[in-house]
C-alpha cells in the first residue's frame, strides 16, 4: 500500500529541504569565511614575527633610532602586543629615555603579566632608577614563574647584585 501525501505534508518537506540546504550553504559560507579570518590571523602574526626579528637585528647591532622607528609602525597595528611593548620599553632605556621605558613596560605587563623578558627588562629599569624593593620584586615573580636557572632570572640577579 501507498500513503498519499496531502499538500500540508508536502509543503512541509519543502520546507524542510529548503531549510537544509540553506543550512548547508550557510555553514560552507561560514566555514570560508572562518578560513578568510584564519588566514588572516595567520598572516598578521607571520608579520608581527618578522618585524619583530627585524627590530631584533637592530637591537643587536645598536642601531635604537631604526629600530624604534620599525616599533612604532608595529605598535600603530599590533599595539596589543606585549613583545611591541617590552622591545620598546628596553629601546628607551637603551636611548636614556627612562620614563617612556617604564611606560611600555607597564603596558607589556599589562598585556601579558607573566612577559619574563619584560619582567627583567623592568627589572634592570628599576635598579638604574635606585628602585632595588621593586626590582628584587619582579626578580620573585620571575623565580615563581621560570625558575633560578631561566636566563631572564640569572641576568637580572646579577644586575641587582652589582
Amino acid at each position: 500500500m501507498h500513503k498519499i501525501i496531502n499538500r500540508k505534508e508536502i509543503l512541509f518537506l519543502i520546507g524542510a529541504s529548503i531549510f537544509l540546504i540553506n543550512a548547508g550553504s550557510s555553514s560552507s559560507y561560514n566555514s570560508s569565511e572562518d578560513a578568510s579570518i584564519t588566514s588572516t590571523v595567520s598572516q598578521n602574526k607571520m608579520e608581527l614575527e618578522n618585524g619583530l626579528r627585524i627590530v631584533e637585528g637592530l637591537v643587536y647591532s645598536k642601531k635604537f633610532k631604526r629600530a624604534l622607528n620599525q616599533l612604532r609602525v608595529l605598535e600603530n597595528k599590533y599595539s596589543d602586543s606585549a613583545d611591541v611593548h617590552n622591545y620598546l620599553g628596553f629601546v628607551y632605556r637603551k636611548m636614556n629615555e627612562l620614563s617612556k621605558s617604564g611606560i611600555h613596560y607597564n603596558k607589556a605587563l599589562r598585556i601579558e603579566p607573566m612577559h619574563i623578558g619584560a619582567l627583567e627588562y623592568q627589572g634592570e629599569l628599576f635598579v638604574m632608577t635606585k628602585q632595588i624593593k621593586k626590582a628584587q620584586k619582579n626578580l620573585n615573580l620571575l623565580k615563581q614563574i621560570c625558575g633560578v636557572n631561566c636566563k631572564e632570572y640569572k641576568k637580572l640577579k646579577k644586575v641587582i647584585n652589582k
